[in-house]
């Protein structure tokens, strides 16, 4: 029956693109694993210049539609364009570094139809490089440790599982990664869309943080697959990439957390700076000591700002009808958590017990 369901949903496929031909390539795994009847494909494009890959990724998909969006505007505009250019409630944001696998879309589509109050769906994502290896940024699903540091289902710092299966049931999950996600684009509208001064990384955590302060799950579909090649923008060890995980790390955490919990966070999280200042040492590598002393100085530097952002958007989550079910309900009344996170205040963390449960069920 929920194949029938999926059979019968349509979908819109935003593809977010800077440049280069990995346009194309992520569009023949779509044409190759895709029923097109049932989806229509966006590229929203970003390009700072014409490189020509707009026009060949059309003779790979001619019913390609495409929206400009300004020209090196980052990812959060770019999708943004994408979500209001679709005319289906039901989105999948795919990098165009990103390929599909064969069978991919149904299950996606079947976890929608069986959590209908759930806003977002990660399936597991793969290395395109090593596909039987989770790939860095989603992996199985994304989840936040209790000082506010993302990690993955599937990825801690710098290490990496192999798929053996080890969380092949579905949970609900802190975040699911941007270049992997199915939402509804009636629920995004109601907390707001992506928020577009991250530029590029942890907007999809911003946004599934503000979800899940509204009452919405957030959900992992390891049925499906997408493998990613990762690090085609920005290169993995780029100071710009590791500038904007530090940076905008810190302005997750004002926009989301309770002023309770900033007043303990942020002074741990500024005396582990000098971790960082070692470790770049003991590795020679001047990036993430440089980001990690710089970031709480921008912040200090644009506070008013990030405060402003912060008050934008509480403004618009004010009043909102919680989407809770009676079990999430009930966990909170007790003080509990509700599925994949603990919910305090006016943000959520993950508790070490937490993470711990969730470790060893999904072996």
């Amino acid at each position: 029956m929920k194949r029938n369901v999926a059979a019968n949903t349509r979908a819109s496929i935003v593809i977010p693109h800077y440049l280069g031909d990995v346009l194309s390539r992520c569009l023949q795994s779509v044409v190759r694993n895709t029923d097109l009847t049932q989806v229509e494909v966006i590229v929203a494009n970003d390009q700072p210049r014409d490189d020509g890959s707009i026009d060949r990724a059309l003779n790979v998909l001619p019913t390609l539609r495409v929206t400009d969006v300004g020209g090196g505007r980052g990812f959060g505009a770019a999708v943004n364009a994408g979500i209001r250019a679709a005319t289906n409630d039901l989105i999948f944001l795919l990098n165009n570094d990103a390929e599909v696998t064969p069978g991919w879309l149904p299950p996606m589509l079947d976890a929608a139809a069986e959590h209908p109050t759930a806003a977002v769906f990660q399936p597991k994502v793969r290395s395109l490089q090593e596909p039987d290896r989770f790939d860095y940024g989603g992996a199985a699903g994304g989840m936040i440790d209790s000082l506010g540091y993302p990690y993955a289902l599937g990825r801690r710092f710098g290490r990496i599982e192999i798929d053996h299966g080890q969380y092949d049931d579905p949970r609900e999950i802190h975040w699911a990664v941007g270049g992997a996600m199915l939402l509804r684009k009636r629920f995004i509208t109601e907390v707001g869309l992506f928020d577009e001064a991250f530029y590029m990384h942890m907007e999809e955590i911003d946004l599934c943080w503000r979800l899940r302060r509204a009452g919405f799950a957030i959900r992992s579909v390891p049925k499906s697959v997408v493998l990613h090649e990762g690090g085609h923008t920005l290169r993995p060890d780029s100071w710009a990439k590791v500038w904007l995980n530090h940076r905008n790390n810190w302005v997750l955490l004002i926009k989301n957390l309770s002023r309770a919990q900033l007043a303990w966070i942020l002074p741990l999280r500024y005396v582990l700076v000098l971790p960082t200042i070692i470790y770049g040492v003991v590795k020679v590598n001047w990036r993430h000591p440089a980001a990690a002393v710089l970031a709480p100085m921008w912040i200090a530097w644009n506070l008013r700002a990030i405060l402003n952002r912060r008050d934008r958007t509480n403004a618009a989550m004010a009043g909102l009808v919680r989407a809770f079910s009676p079990s999430r309900q009930v966990a909170e009344n007790a003080g509990g958590g509700g599925g994949a996170a603990e919910e305090i205040c006016e943000g959520s963390v993950v508790s070490p017990t937490r993470i711990r449960s969730q470790s060893v069920s999904g072996r």
